[in-house]
C-alpha cells in the first residue's frame, strides 16, 4: 500500500468520524450498553434461548419457554432506547 493511499484512507476515516450519523450512533450505542433495563430484558431473553434447549424433550416446559421469548423479543424491539440504537445505526450503516 503506497503513502498516498494510506493518507486517503486516513482521510476517509476523519471524514466518516466527522459525520454526524456517528456520533449518534455512539451516542445511541452508549446509551444501548448502559440501560439496565434493557440489558436485563436482554440477558433474560438469552437465558430462555438456552432454556429451551435444555427442555426440548419437555413439549410444555418448551412452550412456556417459546411464549416467553416472544414476549421478551417484542419488549426488547419495542423499547425506545433499542429503537433509537436501531435506528442509528442504520443511519450510520447507510453513510
Amino acid at each position: 500500500m503506497t503513502t498516498e493511499m494510506t493518507e486517503k484512507i486516513h482521510e476517509l476515516g476523519e471524514m466518516i468520524k466527522a459525520d454526524p450519523s456517528f456520533a449518534k450512533m455512539n451516542g445511541a450505542l452508549d446509551a444501548y450498553e448502559r440501560d439496565e433495563e434493557l440489558m436485563s430484558l436482554i440477558n433474560r431473553y438469552n437465558d430462555e434461548q438456552d432454556k429451551i434447549v435444555a427442555v426440548a424433550s419437555d413439549k410444555d416446559a418448551r412452550d412456556k419457554s417459546a411464549a416467553l421469548i416472544d414476549e421478551l423479543y417484542s419488549k426488547i424491539v419495542s423499547h425506545p432506547v433499542y429503537v433509537e440504537y436501531v435506528d442509528a445505526k442504520r443511519e450510520f450503516d447507510e453513510l
